[in-house]
């Protein structure tokens, strides 16, 4: 079972266990189960940034990594990462962007549309 399948998980059982909310250590505990959740995604979003890395690395020639990894723009305000299906281009973007409803691959210029009309808040 992955990381965040466990830290969902405990949070349905904390959910099903119906504890007390106006108790000091149901408070502490749900803040506990909050804090495990918000690190397992900010764990996944860098293992996403390593593997993107490391996939620049192995299919580059070795004189030309380092110019290619100059050329990788992480934002560290980005929220989901975009891959552009024309070029494979892989993109860091914020949710700001993704609002607008589309944005230009940098690398080939196809417009990249988003539609957040079937998303519900939570999936934001």
């Amino acid at each position: 079972m992955t990381l965040a399948r466990r830290a969902a998980h405990l949070q349905g059982l904390f959910d099903g266990m119906q504890l007390d909310e106006t108790k000091k250590e149901t408070k502490i505990i749900s803040e506990i189960v909050d804090i495990l959740a918000e690190v397992t995604e900010e764990l996944q979003r860098l293992s996403d940034e390593n593997a993107t890395l490391k996939h620049i690395i192995s299919h580059s020639e070795h004189d030309n990594v380092l110019d290619e990894l100059e050329d990788v723009d992480i934002d560290d305000g980005a929220d989901y990462q975009v891959i552009c299906p024309t070029c494979g281009e892989i993109m860091y973007i914020d949710y700001a962007t993704i609002e607008l409803g589309s944005v230009n691959c940098k690398n080939c210029g196809e417009l990249l549309e988003f539609d957040l009309s079937d998303l519900e808040e939570e999936d934001i």
